[in-house]
């Protein structure tokens, strides 16, 4: 099933957004020397597209650890009065482990973070961990974070909110997730404290090894990538900026998507569908 159609000029005015932010970021990250790359869609936009993938509504950017140490000590302090950064390691959790940040005076709100989990237009930040070079070794290690991360999504959401006028099979798994949902709640396994089982575990071979994942991330597999792939960092062109991409981008790509350079077919196109987009006082920018 393909993502949200949008009317063209709602989705234009977006991806200006989204591009406008994107600048704010990188004029951040160059100032204070925070390596980043592109990733996911917004990296399959920069070599295939040389933009933004038309339906596209988001920016994907990653970061080793120690860079994403940094930007949080440093974007609240100088992105504050414009945006917000949302994550487990801020005072504005989100319902799931990926960081993001967002635009103050806007909604863009999917599903499962109506009501208490609301953020406004966004731009995802992956934070790449170092984990073990034995394969062996770090397949163990995914399995065990993405437990947890599951976990902290099911004790943050609760799905019997969900179950009205959705399809049997959907109806049966919210209600199963429902039900582990107020199982954690019981037995006080709080989001925070799943949370620092995770960290403990996520932070053990940082600086250690020289292979790094988007651990918690169901793609974790797919995102596995090697020092000698992802630095050093290169230049590239999305749009009308200068982005950093890794070292083998082409591979990084392949790995995850297989013939990325292919255009999908419209029921293939996703995106985040929103329930939710209220562009505020961007309205008419």
């Amino acid at each position: 099933m393909g993502g949200k159609t949008y009317d063209p000029e709602v989705l234009d005015r977006l991806q200006k957004i989204e591009k406008t932010m994107f600048r704010d970021f990188i004029a951040l990250c160059e100032k204070h020397d925070i390596k980043y790359f592109v990733i996911a869609g917004t990296a399959i936009g920069t070599m295939r597209d040389h933009d933004m993938i038309p339906w596209d509504d988001d920016i994907d950017v990653g970061m080793l650890r120690r860079d994403y140490e940094k930007f949080l000590k440093i974007a609240p302090k100088e992105l504050g009065e414009k945006y917000l950064v949302n994550g487990p390691d801020t005072p504005r959790p989100y319902y799931n482990l990926i960081p993001n940040l967002s635009l103050k005076g806007t909604r863009f709100i999917i599903d499962l973070a109506r009501d208490r989990f609301e953020i406004g237009i966004f731009m995802d930040i992956f934070v790449f961990e170092n984990i073990p070079d034995d394969p062996v070794k770090a397949e163990k290690l995914i399995r065990k974070t993405q437990r947890l991360h599951d976990l902290y999504v099911l004790s943050n959401i609760d799905y019997f909110r969900f179950v009205k006028d959705v399809e049997f099979a959907k109806k049966l798994r919210y209600l199963l997730c429902g039900c582990v949902h107020r199982g954690l709640k019981v037995s006080r396994l709080t989001p925070e404290k799943i949370y620092r089982r995770y960290k403990k575990l996520a932070l053990q071979y940082t600086g250690k090894t020289n292979t790094y994942t988007i651990l918690g991330d169901p793609a974790a597999r797919l995102c596995i990538i090697r020092k000698k792939d992802l630095f050093p960092l290169k230049k590239a062109m999305f749009g009308d900026i200068e982005v950093s991409i890794v070292n083998d981008c082409d591979k990084m790509l392949k790995t995850r998507f297989g013939d990325y350079m292919q255009v999908p077919p419209p029921e293939k196109r996703i995106n985040h569908s929103p329930e939710i987009l209220d562009f505020g006082k961007y309205a008419d920018n």
